[in-house]
């Protein structure tokens, strides 16, 4: 049995979405890092939701302001203070607008990256866009992205794209295992679940989001940059984790 102390512990979250953040979730994640001491703390996107700046938006969603969901998103990240923080497509939202556009929402949005890459200094997140090719996250052997592709086919989906990986964006635990992917051998993609509302305004007639699910993902990882990964499902507002990791062989 090799030694623990010679592994790093890591947390992979993603899918918070600034004021739609759900407390219960993001609480039992927020406790399980203060137990866990994970030394890398990953969140794959979405950390704002921005939906007044959604395209075909509707006019009740376009009323909706973006400081709460500010003032959300960054409580979130000083609570959870990530090593690395990736953009999802609810984030480029706030790029986009504060770069293609004028006027005082592009105004606002501007200052929400600002604020955002100054409190990411202060914690010396590493940030990647959301992007198909630059927006990949490479720690050791594991790959993680945002995520491209919703639905039941998203794993395979995703798997055949990137080979072995962790993915946000479809809000669901899934895993699928494909042969000869990248490798020659095979390709693990794994979706993390989510840490936002499972019942949005814009999803309420959507039947497919009943398989969404709350949580998140921890492991460990070796010197060779080798992976173990777990799920943290909420489960009527609970979650059930190991107490420790114990490496065989």
């Amino acid at each position: 049995m090799e030694r623990m102390k010679t592994f790093k512990k890591f947390v992979v979250c993603a899918d918070s979405h600034g004021n739609e953040a759900n407390k219960r979730a993001c609480d039992l994640l927020f406790s399980f890092c203060k137990d866990f001491k994970p030394s890398i703390r990953i969140h794959l996107g979405d950390w704002m939701d921005a939906v007044a700046l959604r395209n075909g938006a509707s006019e009740v969603d376009k009323r909706k302001g973006l400081r709460a969901d500010k003032d959300a998103a960054f409580h979130f990240m000083e609570q959870y203070r990530p090593t690395h923080l990736l953009d999802g497509n609810h984030d480029i939202r706030i790029v986009d607008q504060a770069t293609i556009h004028e006027g005082p929402i592009a105004d606002y949005c501007r200052e929400i990256l600002d604020q955002s890459a100054d409190l990411l200094r202060e914690f010396k997140t590493i940030r990647l866009p959301y992007d198909k090719r630059r927006g990949v996250l490479k720690v050791g052997k594991m790959k993680c992205l945002h995520g491209f592709f919703c639905g039941q086919n998203a794993p395979q989906m995703h798997a055949r794209a990137y080979g072995s990986c962790l993915y946000g964006h479809a809000h669901r635990f899934s895993v699928v295992s494909v042969p000869g992917a990248h490798s020659g051998d095979r390709a693990v993609a794994r979706g993390i679940g989510c840490l936002c509302n499972l019942d949005m305004d814009y999803n309420r007639s959507m039947v497919d989001t009943l398989s969404q699910a709350q949580g998140f993902a921890y492991g460990v990882m070796d010197q060779r940059g080798r992976y173990w990964v777990a799920n943290a499902e909420v489960v009527e507002g609970r979650v059930a984790v190991f107490d420790e990791f114990r490496i065989l062989g």
